[in-house]
C-alpha cells in the first residue's frame, strides 16, 4: 500500500521529498576567501560516471540504461538509487569531496545549487524542452538541469457522469464551477469527494492561491522577508470559496478522515463526479475500473475564464556537478539519455516527459488533456508550492482540516497558516 501511494504522489510531491536539499553545502574556505576546488583535467579514454538520485521505481530502467550506455560508449555509468536520507547523504558527499558527477534536484532547489552546477544549455535536450517546463531547469536564462517527467494537477472528472447531468462545457470560472456542482446535484450525482485526510492534496489546493500571483518565486521572497502576508494574496478569499465548494458539495467534515484509497475506490465506482487529483492517478483508477472515462480540467480561482490554467510540474531534474572531472562526459550522458528517453521513460515507465519530439499519445486520457492545455498555452509552469519554506507542505494540513471540521473560521485558519509559515522561515533564517 505504501508503494502505491508513493507512485500516486511521486511526480507532484518530489519537491517535498527533496526539500532538505534547498541549501547546498557551503564551499570550503581558505584564508577568508571562498572558492570552489579546481576542476581536475578531464581524463582521456573510457570514464566512470557516478549518478546518485531517483527512486526505487526507476531501478530496473536505470540498470538497463546503464548496461546499454556502457556497451555503446565504452564508459561506465554507476547508478545509486537514493534512500530516505537523500539530502543529508548528498550534502555529506559534497563536504567530503565524494560528490557524484550527476545527481537529482527538486525544481525549487535549482536556484540554490546553481553555483555548483554545470551549464547544460548547449545540450540537445535543452532545445527540445517545452517552454512551459523551462522554469524548472533554468536560472537567469541558463539551463542547469534535465527534467525527467511532467504531470498536471487539477480536477479529474467522470465524463459519463457529466454527460448524465447534461454538462457540455467544462467550468472555467468559480461561478461556472458552482453551477456545475448544482447541475450535478440536481441529477442526483455527488459533485465532489475529496481526500482531505492527505496533506499532499491540501497542499496542492492551497497552492492555487500562490499560482494566481504573477511570479511564485518573487512572491516567496516577499513572504519570507515579511514584505507581505498570506492575507495579502490577491485570491486568498477565492481559495476559501473553492475549498468551501469541495466541502459543501462533497463529503463535508467527513473529508478530513477520507483517504486516497477510499477516494480511488469510490470515484472509480461512480460515487462522485470530481476529485482534486492529477495525471498521476490514471493508472490506479483504470486498474480499479477499466471502463472509466475520465478527463482533467483546470481548477478556476477567479471569475475571469482567461485566468484559468492547468498547473504543471516536472519531477525534478538530473544535474551535473560542475567540479566533476568528468563533467563533459556527464553532459554527454544526459544527451545520450535524452536520445533514449522514449524507450526508458515514456515506454518503460509510462512517464510523460516535457520534450517535443517524443510520443506521449499512449499515456492515457489525463496526459492527453494535459498536453492539450500545454499546446494552447493555458498552463502554470509550477504547482504552486515549489517555493514554500521546507516543511510547510506538511504544516498546512492541521489548520485546513480544522476549518473543514468547523472548528475554526477562515480568519483564524489564515492566521494559523501565517504563524506556521513564519515559524518555518525563522527556523532557517
Amino acid at each position: 500500500m505504501k508503494r502505491i501511494l508513493a507512485a500516486i504522489c511521486a511526480l507532484t510531491m518530489l519537491a517535498a521529498t527533496l526539500s532538505g536539499c534547498s541549501a547546498p553545502p557551503a564551499a570550503s574556505t581558505s584564508g577568508g576567501n571562498s572558492a570552489p576546488p579546481a576542476q581536475s583535467p578531464a581524463p582521456a579514454g573510457p570514464v566512470t560516471i557516478r549518478l546518485y538520485g531517483l527512486n526505487a521505481a526507476w531501478s530496473a530502467v536505470m540498470d538497463q540504461a546503464a548496461a546499454d550506455y556502457n556497451r555503446e560508449t565504452g564508459n561506465t555509468l554507476e547508478v545509486e538509487i537514493a534512500g530516505d536520507d537523500y539530502s543529508a547523504v548528498l550534502a555529506a558527499r559534497f563536504n567530503s569531496n565524494q560528490a557524484p558527477d550527476i545527481f537529482e534536484l527538486a525544481n525549487s532547489d535549482i536556484l540554490a545549487w546553481a553555483d555548483r552546477l554545470a551549464d547544460v544549455s548547449g545540450c540537445k535536450f535543452s532545445e527540445a524542452l517545452y517552454d512551459s517546463a523551462k522554469s524548472s531547469a533554468y536560472v537567469d536564462g541558463v539551463c542547469y538541469g534535465m527534467p525527467c517527467g511532467i504531470s498536471a494537477g487539477g480536477f479529474v472528472y467522470n465524463k459519463d457522469l457529466f454527460d448524465q447531468a447534461g454538462i457540455t462545457k467544462l467550468p472555467k470560472t468559480l461561478d461556472e464551477l458552482e453551477e456545475t456542482c448544482i447541475q450535478l446535484q440536481q441529477a442526483g450525482i455527488q459533485p465532489f469527494g475529496e481526500a482531505w485526510k492527505e496533506w499532499g492534496y491540501l497542499a496542492q489546493l492551497f497552492g492555487y492561491a500562490f499560482l494566481y500571483e504573477d511570479d511564485t518565486r518573487v512572491l516567496a521572497d516577499r513572504l519570507n522577508s515579511g514584505g507581505m502576508q498570506l492575507a495579502d494574496l490577491a485570491h486568498i478569499g477565492d481559495f476559501f470559496r473553492l475549498y468551501d465548494m469541495t466541502l459543501d458539495y462533497g463529503l463535508g467534515e467527513q473529508s478530513i478522515g477520507y483517504g486516497v484509497y477510499d477516494q480511488v475506490a469510490d470515484f472509480a465506482a461512480g460515487k462522485m463526479a470530481m476529485i482534486k487529483q492529477g495525471t498521476w492517478l490514471e493508472a490506479l483508477l483504470l486498474a480499479t475500473n477499466p471502463e472509466l472515462k475520465i478527463g482533467i480540467f483546470a481548477a478556476p480561482l477567479t471569475d475571469n475564464p482567461a485566468d484559468t490554467k492547468l498547473p504543471i510540474g516536472t519531477a525534478g531534474a538530473l544535474v551535473v556537478n560542475k567540479e566533476s572531472p568528468v563533467a563533459e562526459q556527464a553532459k554527454e550522458f544526459l544527451d545520450w539519455f535524452y536520445g533514449h528517453i522514449q524507450t526508458y521513460l515514456v515506454d518503460g515507465l509510462q512517464l510523460a516527459v516535457p520534450y517535443s519530439g517524443t510520443d506521449n499519445s499512449k499515456l492515457g486520457m489525463l496526459n492527453n488533456d494535459m498536453f492539450a492545455y500545454m499546446e494552447r498555452g493555458e498552463v502554470f509552469d509550477t504547482l504552486g508550492f515549489d517555493y514554500w519554506p521546507a516543511g510547510y507542505l506538511y504544516d498546512i494540513a492541521t489548520p485546513l482540516q480544522a476549518y473543514a471540521a468547523g472548528a475554526a473560521t477562515a480568519e483564524a485558519t489564515l492566521a494559523e497558516l501565517q504563524n506556521l509559515y513564519n515559524s518555518r522561515v525563522n527556523s532557517v533564517g
